[in-house]
């Protein structure tokens, strides 16, 4: 079985389809991972600032939040092209494959690339290790990261350094209220709208319901209209890594949040948590349902070998009929199945209250960019990332609008969509004009895998948030059929309204908790165990019969014991004390 660690990125929305996953992209390429900076002439000329931009350079950018490996193409390379003489490389360990290898190769090495996006405890070992710049002098004088002044301090102090080296991404607002990307929770319980008001708008109570609902809807429309075969639940494994990452997102459905404790599900005041090998824990309880899934021939057959591309793509041609995330089920609802009262919509099963990650002031506490301190132009590549939290750069990341003025404009005081903009959002492979690089829109979405600012956050030059699918013009424009449908069966107007008229949501907030970096035995035997409970797990969903379901289960808590489980699990319930007090003091502050 084909294993791979991928780390989803994240947020996304339904409204602007594939681009809405931060640095995902269809169309990967080779790309050269020497590290060279390469250089031609050309006669763009220098600025007042005293930086030399008469060569063009290409940057490597060192990513493993993207699933793009290559050159930079389309329309942003040409914004980036004019505006500071540069290219990029990306440099995926996601499509490279090999899980850690790249990164363990690159940084033995001591030169990770110019630019560096990684989690934040790896980058605190760079940093100790010397093959991280310090821009303390850089940042003194910088444009626009100096909005970000918290954030990046309190990178600072997680690093342990006298001077600032790495930054932090996706600074929000209030820890305790949750953060919903186009009017949707993070994960939930996403189906079809127009198959569910065909069944008469059947009450599940658990997910036992869920699925019998799920198999109705299977068995009046097992195939798509040009005959391929339609299942519940079409799943992958490009993001696995201590565990199987589609079934760790159960816990959110059931009061419980993951991320921040290795093999602890936390609460979301983390008072309490689900342990990963409980025979009655979250991860278990997902496990089964997948098994029960599988039973009732709702499981495609094809998903433990299959990879993100084919579940969107699957997604996309409605042959699926579950999602966990709404950017996945948004695959399915373009302009045209809306308008037809078509498409993936957050259904909620009543013993469900979702946990909701809230604002964070603190930025994503996870992930970290730097520069390489074996870059030949550190002028230029700080420059590039100071923009990077501009405003401007903000508006070209997925689940923004595009260019000004192309894309979108200011009519009345308030951003607007053009007719074109509309174009690109509706579909993604709509084409650029020429003089903007030409390709398609959504193949010319950065692809770095980063931002400063979250796009749930408002532009304060606009008074509405970055992410479109928000704009007030852009909600009173795109009403269709399947959103009337909604507020019908319902009695709201999107997932959102319903969950807070509810009261069905919990939120994790927001805080400054870093997860301690580890030693190597330590991260040797977390490396072990979640090998084996990510393979394993897959074993248990397409098992014969629940007896040996159960044996794999059991077979697997006894390897754990041999692998340093409890170990890990001791420094997993540290990490969770720690993770506890960062978000009390987070909803202290706010309230001061």
């Amino acid at each position: 079985m084909k294993r791979a660690i991928k780390k989803s990125l994240a947020g996304a929305l339904i409204f602007v389809l594939v681009f809405t996953m931060m640095g995902c992209s269809k169309n990967a390429k080779e790309a050269t991972t020497n590290g060279d900076n390469k250089s031609t002439e050309t006669s763009t000329p220098n600025g007042d600032d005293g930086i030399d931009r008469s060569k063009t350079i290409t940057l490597d950018v060192f990513s493993t939040q993207t699933n793009y490996q290559g050159i930079q193409g389309g329309w942003f390379a040409e914004i980036i092209k004019d505006k500071f003489n540069i290219e990029l490389n990306i440099i995926a360990p996601n499509v490279a494959g090999g899980g850690d290898s790249l990164y363990q190769t690159r940084s033995a090495e001591g030169n990770l690339g110019d630019i560096v996006i990684i989690d934040r405890a790896k980058m605190k070992d760079c940093v100790e290790s010397g093959i991280i710049l310090n821009i303390t002098d850089y940042y003194a004088n910088s444009t626009h990261l100096k909005n970000f002044d918290q954030s990046i301090q309190a990178t600072k102090e997680f690093i342990g350094s006298d001077g600032i080296y790495a930054l932090s991404g996706s600074s929000t607002c209030k820890a305790t209220e949750p953060v919903f990307e186009n009017q949707a929770p993070y994960v939930g319980t996403f189906m079809r709208l127009d198959y569910y008001n065909e069944l008469g708008n059947p009450v599940m109570k658990n997910t036992s319901d869920m699925l019998k609902v799920l198999k109705q809807m299977q068995n009046a429309h097992p195939t798509t209209e040009d005959g391929k075969k339609v299942y519940a639940f079409s799943l992958f494994d490009d993001w696995d890594g201590d565990y199987m990452a589609v079934a760790s997102k159960y816990a959110f459905l059931y009061g419980y949040d993951e991320g921040k404790a290795g093999f602890v599900f936390p609460s979301p005041d983390a008072t309490s948590y689900s342990e990963i090998s409980d025979d009655k824990g979250v991860y278990h309880n997902s496990l089964k349902m997948l098994f029960d899934a599988n039973q009732m021939g709702l499981v495609d057959p094809d998903s433990s070998s299959q990879n993100w591309d084919t579940v969107y793509t699957k997604m996309q041609n409605g042959q699926t009929l579950f999602a966990f995330w709404p950017w996945l089920g948004g695959a399915f609802n373009n302009l045209e199945n809306k308008n037809a009262g078509k498409g993936m919509v957050y259904i909620p099963v009543e013993d469900q209250k979702l946990v909701n990650d809230g604002y964070n002031r603190y930025g994503n506490t996870q992930l970290s960019i730097a520069i390489g301190n074996k870059t030949k132009y550190p002028d230029r590549v700080f420059e590039f990332v100071d923009w990077m939290a501009s405003s401007e750069y903000i508006y070209y990341t997925p689940g923004s609008a595009g260019i000004k003025g192309l894309n979108w404009d200011i009519v009345d005081d308030r951003p607007v969509l053009t007719e074109f903009g509309y174009k690109c959002m509706d579909d993604g492979t709509t084409p650029m004009p020429g003089e903007y690089g030409g390709g398609t829109f959504q193949d010319g979405r950065p692809e770095i895998g980063f931002n400063f600012l979250a796009t749930t956050s408002v532009d304060p030059d606009t008074g509405e948030k970055f992410a479109i699918a928000d704009w007030s013009s852009v909600l009173e424009s795109t009403q269709t059929l399947l959103d009337q449908n909604y507020e019908k069966t319902f009695g709201a107007r999107n997932a959102a309204e319903y969950l807070l008229k509810n009261n069905l949501v919990q939120v994790a907030p927001g805080s400054a908790y870093f997860a301690p970096s580890e030693d190597t035995e330590l991260s040797t035997k977390r490396s072990q165990c979640g090998d084996l409970i990510t393979n394993v797990s897959w074993q248990m969903i397409f098992a014969e019969n629940e007896e040996e379901f159960n044996a794999l289960w059991a077979d697997m808590k006894v390897q754990l014991e041999g692998l340093g489980y409890q170990d890990v699990l001791s420094a997993d319930l540290q990490k969770l004390e720690g993770l506890r007090k960062a978000r009390a003091e987070a909803v202290a502050a706010e309230s001061k």
